[in-house]
């Protein structure tokens, strides 16, 4: 299996698309520059 450095955005965007309501307005999956993913807990 070959990785690339664009894998984990792929993922993350794939998901946004199954969960997000809003694609432009992300509430459940947030990207927080410098430290990576996370999900808001607050929604």
């Amino acid at each position: 299996m070959i990785t690339s450095a664009m894998s984990a955005p792929l993922t993350v965007r794939r998901t946004r698309e199954k969960l997000e309501p809003d694609p432009g307005n992300y509430r459940y999956i947030i990207t927080k520059r410098g430290v990576g993913y996370y999900f808001n807990k607050n929604v």
